[in-house]
């Protein structure tokens, strides 16, 4: 998957579990200069705190594990 591609399936899936959020930060300027200026993270903003364990929850049912303060998944660098 691209890193627009990631974004948008997790986000559909956050959203699907009732998080609603927003991708900031610099994947949004990845996406936007299409990749003139590279980005491995994706930083959603949450509208409502859903507390870390629930997020924990329904990130790992796509594969997401927790790595210190990161959610990474085995098949791609973006975390």
């Amino acid at each position: 998957m691209t890193l627009g591609e990631l974004a948008a399936f997790v986000s559909s899936h956050l959203k699907k579990h009732g998080i609603n959020c927003v991708l900031s930060g610099g994947a949004c300027v990845s996406i936007y200069t299409k990749n003139q200026y590279q980005s491995y993270d994706l930083d959603f903003i949450e509208n409502i705190s859903t507390g870390r364990k629930k997020l924990r929850d329904i990130l790992s049912t796509i594969g997401f594990s927790e790595e210190n303060r990161y959610f990474k998944h085995p098949d791609t660098d973006y975390f």
